[in-house]
C-alpha cells in the first residue's frame, strides 16, 4: 500500500496522468471549447475571455436543446474579459465552459457572477459524460428574482460552490436573463482567496458609503441654518444617489430588504431618475441661473420636469424599458449641465469654477457608465468603477464650492455692516461740527440758541423715532416686519436668560396661500394677509409681545416670560380665531386656516437664540407635514 502511494505521488506518474487526460480532453476542442486546466496553486480565474455563449431570442431554450449537435454551429467565442451585452431583456443567455481539474484531489471552488443585479441564473453542471446528452450532475439557481436567504452563500454577488473530480472535465453551463445590464463577470476562486478580495472591497464601499452620508447629513445642517434650496437638491442628489449606488452594488438587497424582489428590482430605476433629475434642480439654484441665464433656467426646468416623468413611469412601466430610456436622456442633459456651468464661468460667476470642476468628474464618470450600461462601452475596472470615482471627487468639490457660497455671503454681510459704521460715524462727526459751529456764532444769544437747538434736536430724535417704525414696520400689514425680529429677538433672549424667565417663540403659516393668489388675485392675497396679521396682533395683548411678518405668508410672534402651557394655549386660541374668520373680498367669502410651530425654553448660555429659533421652525414644518391647520409644540429642555 505504501508502495502505490508513492508511485501516485511520483512526478512521472502525474505527468502520465496529464496525457491520458489531455487524451480525454482532446475531443472537446472538436466540441469548439478550449478546456481550461484548473490547479490550486492559483487562486482564481478570470472565465470572461474563455467562455462560449449563444444568444436565445426566445428565452424558451432547455440544456438539452443548447448542448445538442444542432446548435454546436450557433456558439461564440467571448474575446473580452467581462461580457456585456447590454440591455437585453427579451433574451436569454447561454455561456458554456469545461474545467479540467489537473490535481489529484477533488477540488472545491467558487464560481463568482460578479453582476449583482442579474434577475435570473441557472447554472448546470455536467460531467464529460453527460455532455452530448445534456444530463446534468446538478442544477443551482439564483438572481435577484429569490430572496435573499435562499442564495448559495449570503454575498451581494452570486457565489456557487463547485467540486471538481481529480483528473475530469466538467462542464459549465451558465443560463442568465436580465432586465437590466447583461453584463457577466464571471471569476472561479478559491475560498480563502475570494474572502481575502472581498474584504478589501467591502471596507473600500463602506469607505465611500461613510463619506457620502457625511457629506449628506453635514450639508442638510447647512440647508436647515441657511434655508438655501442648493443645500437641499444637494442632499437630496447624493442620497438617492448613493442609495441607487447600494443596490447596485448589491448591499440593499442584503442589509436592507432581503425579502424584497419588488423593491430592489423597481427602486433601481426610480433612484436612478430622482438622482439624475435633482442635479438640474441644484444647477439652477446654485448658479443662480432664475436672475443670471433666464432661457437656460427654463431648460433646466423643463429637463427636471422630464425626469419627473420618468420617475412616475419607473414605477409602472417595465424595468428594461425604463433602464434603456435614462441614458438616452442622461448623455444630453449632462452635456446641457455642463454647458450651463461653462457659461456661467465665462460670465465671471465665481461659484461655476467649483461647479465645472465638479461636473466634469461626474459627467465623465456617468457618460462612462452609461455606455457601460449601453453595451457600448467594455466591462473593466475603470468603466465599473468611474461613476463612484467621479461621484466621490464631484461631492468634494461641489461641498468647497458650497462653502465658498458662505464665505462670500459672509464677506458681504460684513462689508454692509462695516458700511453703516462708517456712515453712523460721519453722521455722528457731522452732528458735532455743526453744534460747535452753532456754539461759535451765536454765544451772545446762548439761551435762545440753546432752546431752539433743544427743539430742532428733538424733533430730529421725533423724525428718527418715525423713522424706526417706518423701518421695522411692514407696509401692507401694519405690524413689525423681520428686522424688527431681528432686533428685537436678541435683546428678549438676553432679557430671558438674565432674569430666568421663559421664552416662547410661534411661527404662524397661512395654509395654501398661495391658491389664494391663483383663484382671487393677489389685491385678495394682500387683504387677506392684512385680516390675519390685525387678528394676530389684536390676539397678543402684553406690550413686550410681539407679532413680526417674517416673509411672505409667514408670520412670527416672540412671547417673554410665557411658558410652555401658556405658548400653546395661545397659539391653539389663534389657530380656532383666524380658522372662525370670515374674510370677505369682491363677490366671495374666503375661511383660511393656519399652522404654527411653538417653542419654549429658558435660555441659559449653553444655548443659542438661534437653536429655540430652529425648533419653532421645525415644528411649523412638522405641523404642515401633518395635514396643516394645527399647532405643534416643543419645549427645549
Amino acid at each position: 500500500m505504501g508502495l502505490n502511494l508513492k508511485l501516485i505521488s511520483h512526478s512521472y506518474l502525474r505527468l502520465i496522468y496529464g496525457v491520458l487526460g489531455m487524451i480525454f480532453i482532446f475531443p472537446l476542442y472538436s466540441y469548439g471549447a478550449e478546456v481550461l486546466v484548473i490547479s490550486t496553486v492559483k487562486p482564481h480565474y478570470d472565465l470572461g475571455h474563455r467562455l462560449q455563449y449563444i444568444e436565445d431570442k426566445t428565452g424558451e431554450l432547455a440544456l438539452s436543446e443548447i448542448t445538442s449537435p444542432v446548435m454546436k454551429a450557433s456558439w461564440q467565442n467571448s474575446k473580452v474579459e467581462t461580457p456585456n451585452f447590454g440591455i437585453a431583456a427579451d433574451s436569454a443567455y447561454w455561456f458554456a465552459i469545461p474545467l479540467f481539474n489537473d490535481g489529484l484531489h477533488i477540488a472545491d471552488w467558487l464560481l463568482e457572477i460578479g453582476n449583482p443585479t442579474i434577475d435570473v441564473i441557472e447554472l448546470y453542471i455536467l460531467p464529460q459524460s453527460g455532455l452530448m446528452a445534456g444530463e446534468y450532475s446538478y442544477r443551482l439557481d439564483g438572481g435577484n428574482q429569490y430572496p435573499f436567504s435562499q442564495r448559495q452563500r449570503q454575498d451581494p454577488h452570486f457565489l456557487f460552490p463547485i467540486s471538481l473530480e481529480p483528473q475530469q472535465t466538467t462542464w459549465l453551463y451558465l443560463r442568465v436573463k436580465n432586465s437590466n445590464t447583461m453584463k457577466l463577470p464571471l471569476t472561479l476562486w478559491q475560498e480563502e482567496a475570494y474572502t481575502s478580495q472581498r474584504q478589501t472591497e467591502l471596507i473600500i464601499q463602506g469607505a465611500y458609503f461613510g463619506m457620502m452620508a457625511i457629506m449628506a447629513i453635514y450639508n442638510l445642517f447647512v440647508y436647515f441654518s441657511l434655508r438655501d434650496k442648493s443645500y437641499l437638491y444637494y442632499v437630496l442628489f447624493v442620497v438617492t444617489f448613493s442609495a441607487w449606488m447600494f443596490i447596485e452594488k448589491g448591499l440593499a438587497f442584503q442589509y436592507i430588504w432581503p425579502n424584497g424582489v419588488w423593491q430592489n428590482s423597481q427602486l433601481y430605476p426610480v433612484l436612478a431618475s430622482i438622482s439624475i433629475g435633482s442635479t438640474a434642480l441644484f444647477t439652477n439654484e446654485y448658479l443662480s441661473l432664475r436672475n443670471n441665464h433666464p432661457t437656460y433656467y427654463r431648460i433646466l426646468y423643463c429637463l427636471s420636469l422630464i425626469w419627473v416623468v420618468i420617475t412616475l413611469c419607473a414605477f409602472v412601466l417595465p424595468v428594461s424599458f425604463v433602464m434603456t430610456l435614462i441614458p438616452l436622456v442622461a448623455l444630453p442633459g449632462g452635456a446641457l449641465l455642463l454647458l450651463a456651468g461653462l457659461l456661467m464661468w465665462k460670465a465671471g460667476l465665481v461659484a461655476a469654477r467649483y461647479y465645472t470642476i465638479a461636473w466634469t468628474a461626474v459627467i465623465i464618470g456617468a457618460m462612462t457608465y452609461t455606455l457601460l450600461i449601453l453595451g457600448i462601452a467594455p466591462s473593466n475596472a475603470f468603466t465599473e468603477n468611474a461613476l463612484q470615482v467621479g461621484s466621490i471627487l464631484e461631492v468634494f468639490l461641489l461641498s468647497l464650492g458650497l462653502a465658498n457660497r458662505i464665505n462670500t455671503a459672509r464677506k458681504e454681510k460684513e462689508a454692509a455692516l462695516l458700511e453703516s459704521v462708517e456712515l453712523k460715524s460721519t453722521i455722528q462727526e457731522t452732528k458735532f461740527n455743526f453744534q460747535q459751529k452753532i456754539n461759535r456764532e451765536l454765544e451772545g444769544r446762548v439761551q435762545e440758541r440753546t432752546q431752539t437747538l433743544e427743539a430742532t434736536l428733538d424733533k430730529l430724535a421725533e423724525v428718527n423715532k418715525q423713522l424706526h417704525i417706518l423701518s421695522t414696520t411692514d407696509g401692507l400689514t401694519g405690524v413689525m416686519n423681520r428686522r424688527f425680529f431681528d432686533e428685537n429677538y436678541p435683546v428678549e433672549w438676553l432679557r430671558a436668560r438674565r432674569e430666568r424667565l421663559p421664552l416662547s417663540i410661534i411661527m404662524v403659516d397661512i395654509d395654501y396661500f398661495k391658491k389664494v393668489n391663483d383663484n382671487y388675485g393677489h389685491s385678495a392675497g394682500d387683504e387677506c394677509l392684512r385680516i390675519v396679521a390685525s387678528a394676530l396682533k389684536n390676539l397678543v395683548k402684553r406690550p413686550a409681545d410681539a407679532v413680526s411678518r417674517f416673509g411672505g405668508e409667514e408670520f412670527v410672534m416672540t412671547l417673554p416670560n410665557t411658558d410652555f402651557p401658556g405658548a400653546s394655549h395661545l397659539a391653539e386660541h389663534l389657530r380656532e380665531h383666524i380658522e372662525a374668520l370670515s374674510i370677505e373680498i369682491p363677490g366671495h367669502s374666503l375661511q383660511l386656516t393656519i399652522s404654527l410651530g411653538v417653542a419654549t425654553t429658558i435660555p441659559s448660555v449653553e444655548v443659542e437664540p438661534e437653536m429655540l429659533f430652529s425648533l419653532a421652525d421645525d415644528a411649523l414644518y412638522t405641523a404642515k407635514d401633518n395635514g396643516r391647520n394645527q399647532v405643534v409644540a416643543r419645549q427645549m429642555p
